[in-house]
């Protein structure tokens, strides 16, 4: 080929470099996924090496290909930072709490609205970027923040002597009101963001107001329920422990 091109003249010149050692061919490919993206490319420089001879040496570039391996590198990051981040959250939460099952109840929260954004961007379509990465971390640090509140607030009703109703209508009316009124200030700061003219910051602000508010709901619907269900399963061993045999 580089033969054949070396005495070409007119626009077959363009594919040589200047001194003549090295050629470049344009390929054009559909719309693919990042991760498909480079498989393809290995799949290219394979199959080159396969049939051109050893001396020949055949590099897969472009700026396509460049950012697809960006996002791998943005994708396999976030999947481990979240995990280690669950991780840790959990870990903390157990100790806060003093029981896994209340560490596991009070994780699930956070992990709605982090499922919530990837669920909503499957949904319409939207790739993962490196401004829609930053929203899972962003969401999951604002809603752990709001489920320590509510938490604690309902641990310390309990000590006060409270049922388990009337800590959790306490904790809504006082814990809840505050992660309401700051929420609602967040969400009106980042839905500034959705009137840039750039998308990516436009995206980025609409998104996390999404996370923002399901993760409130989250705290203020699905913890509450939560309470109550690993509340009933705690009391009931205790109760059935306290039956005795009736006495005809």
């Amino acid at each position: 080929l580089l033969a054949e091109l070396a005495g070409a003249t007119g626009p077959a010149r363009a594919l040589l470099s200047p001194d003549r050692r090295a050629t470049r061919l344009l390929l054009l490919f559909p719309e693919l996924s990042s991760a498909r993206m480079v498989e393809v490319a290995s799949w290219v420089e394979r199959q080159a090496r396969a049939l051109l001879p050893p001396e020949y040496r055949v590099t897969v570039a472009g700026t396509a290909l460049h950012e697809a391996r960006m996002m791998n590198l943005v994708s396999r990051g976030l999947r481990r930072g979240m995990g280690a981040a669950l991780l840790v959250i959990g870990g903390l939460f157990w100790a806060l709490m003093g029981s896994w099952r209340w560490g596991v109840a009070t994780l699930i929260p956070n992990l709605v609205p982090v499922g919530g954004l990837l669920g909503a961007m499957g949904w319409i379509g939207l790739p993962l970027d490196f401004s829609t990465a930053m929203i899972g971390s962003v969401a999951l640090g604002l809603a752990v923040d709001d489920t320590i509140h509510m938490a604690l607030g309902y641990r310390h009703a309990r000590s006060r002597g409270m049922g388990v109703a009337a800590a959790l209508e306490t904790v809504v009316a006082t814990s809840g009101r505050s992660l309401t009124l700051t929420t609602w200030v967040l969400v009106t700061g980042f839905a500034l963001l959705g009137l840039s003219t750039f998308a990516p910051t436009r995206r980025f602000g609409l998104l996390t107001c999404l996370c923002l508010l399901v993760a409130l709901a989250a705290d203020l619907w699905l913890l509450p329920a939560l309470i109550r269900l690993l509340e009933g399963c705690e009391s009931r061993p205790a109760a059935e422990g306290n039956l005795r045999p009736l006495r005809g």
